[in-house]
């Protein structure tokens, strides 16, 4: 008997080649994306088709989609349609992401000062997101775990008929219910 699994993976990298070219120096990916056996150079221009760019970007969207779907948080959908300052982000953690990854392809090209820092921020990010102590603004989210707590007075508590009500007689008499 084989069992059905439903794969709810993004087909694409959250962050685009463009944004991730903004965030970062493209001279510097040019360097970690040229193979020493290339038959031309590749141009800043180029970065915006690499395979090698866009496998890192899809590594990283899937190290973000992996901590994302810890207790089910966030569906890849959800992560995809991120705007505003949560998308910003995302593309900035699947950025500095990437540039690890790439950094890996060449050990011998030293990360800039403070790059290898901002790849560690993001991983504890990842990190905290799958261990609920982050989360992305979606409003969802940010009330789970919020209870809206009542007071509730005698008279409310003999209309709203709650268990302990309902079922007196079972629970015997309650230590505040005590005369004297």
């Amino acid at each position: 008997m084989t069992a059905t699994v439903t794969i709810t993976s993004n087909a694409t990298a959250f962050c685009s080649v463009s944004d991730f070219l903004d965030r970062v120096d493209p001279r510097l990916v040019v360097q970690l994306v040229t193979r020493d056996d290339a038959a031309s150079p590749i141009t800043a221009t180029d970065l915006l088709t690499n395979a090698t760019v866009a496998k890192a970007l899809a590594d990283a969207s899937g190290d973000l989609e992996a901590a994302a779907a810890v207790k089910e948080r966030y569906t890849p959908a959800i992560i995809a349609s991120l705007t505003g300052n949560a998308k910003a982000k995302r593309d900035r953690i699947v950025t500095d992401l990437a540039m690890g990854y790439l950094f890996e392809l060449r050990p011998d090209i030293q990360p800039q000062p403070g790059l290898m820092a901002r790849v560690e921020r993001s991983q504890q990010w990842l990190e905290m997101l799958a261990q609920g102590e982050r989360i992305f603004s979606i409003q969802e989210n940010a009330q789970a775990g919020h209870m809206d707590l009542i007071e509730v007075d005698p008279d409310s508590q003999d209309r709203l008929q709650g268990l302990t009500h309902v079922a007196r007689r079972l629970f015997g008499k309650r230590s505040n219910e005590f005369g004297g």
